[in-house]
């Protein structure tokens, strides 16, 4: 496996490695570095969004780091009954560790205004960043720092268009 990066302007970069090379550890270690600001970790399915939630929570807790977190995506919260339905004691902790979503943009918008000089981590799927997006130019913030995983399906038809800065005002864009 090989290691390749690219920067596709002065604020975009991909980082292109081999399935389980590592291409997560290096963000989180990113973000470990970081000690304030709004960004915003996607991915293309709830799935691994989730996973991607649970595994940067964790990091970021042994690091000690003070983090506020909110999940934007279409998933509907999962019934008492679902969640006593499941007997995977490895899935019942991810579950338990799962923030709520929501796709309100007046919801999204607080968040980004709270802001208070902290560290905020936003996860949304890729098709919902258009409401990220909304919510940061109503609040007239550009987030700091955009982590895409599965970085190539951003050139799909719908998600580039998501990823436009009159969309997602966004300092930065890492492709991973």
């Amino acid at each position: 496996g090989q290691f390749r990066h690219s920067a596709i302007s002065y604020n975009e970069f991909i980082i292109d490695l081999p399935t389980g090379s590592g291409k997560t550890r290096i963000f989180m270690e990113f973000l470990a570095w970081l000690s304030s600001g709004n960004v915003v970790i996607t991915a293309p399915t709830i799935t691994l969004l989730r996973q991607l939630e649970f595994e940067v929570k964790r990091f970021l807790t042994e690091k000690q780091k003070a983090v506020k977190y909110l999940i934007v995506c279409s998933e509907k919260a999962l019934s008492q009954e679902e969640r006593d339905a499941e007997t995977d004691p490895e899935i019942m902790d991810r579950m338990d560790s799962y923030g709520e979503a929501t796709t309100a943009v007046h919801e999204i918008e607080e968040f980004i205004n709270d802001n208070n000089n902290g560290f905020n981590i936003i996860f949304s799927t890729y098709k919902s960043l258009k409401r990220v997006g909304e919510a940061a130019r109503n609040s007239g913030v550009a987030l700091d720092l955009l982590i895409a995983d599965e970085g190539h399906r951003a050139c799909d038809i719908g998600v580039n268009d998501n990823l436009k800065q009159s969309v997602l005002p966004i300092k930065y864009k890492a492709f991973f």
